[in-house]
């Protein structure tokens, strides 16, 4: 990237889908903005970024992308909230609209981790 960026004007870095359950067995967020401390994976768009930037990507170069929707696993346990644990494949992603003004206002319960 170091070699790369001389090039760029800009780098798009794309901090979402760090977990999803197409492919990851565990829950996770999957777009977190730092990394918790218990997350197997240990990713987030804070450690994304320093890694760019150790390879050589100037921190003004970096235009960050997050997502608004959210992910979903199923047949999750209530350990832990549900937050990194066994969970399989739920084919549902749901938008930001669908987040804030149904689920929360339909006996969701929002946990930050």
């Amino acid at each position: 990237m170091s070699q790369v960026q001389r090039y760029l004007d800009s780098v798009n870095l794309m901090s979402y889908d760090y977990y999803e359950s197409s492919t990851d067995a565990t829950t996770g967020h999957h777009a977190p903005l730092f990394t918790n401390p218990a997350d197997p994976k240990h990713v987030s768009a804070d450690a994304s970024v320093k890694l760019f930037e150790q390879a050589g990507v100037p921190a003004r170069k970096l235009i960050l992308g997050v997502p608004f929707y959210g992910r979903a696993w199923a047949d999750v346990g209530d350990t832990n909230h549900g937050l990194y644990q066994p969970g399989k494949n739920a084919t549902v992603w749901a938008t930001y609209h669908d987040i804030a003004g149904t689920f929360l206002s339909s006996g969701f319960v929002r946990y930050w981790g």
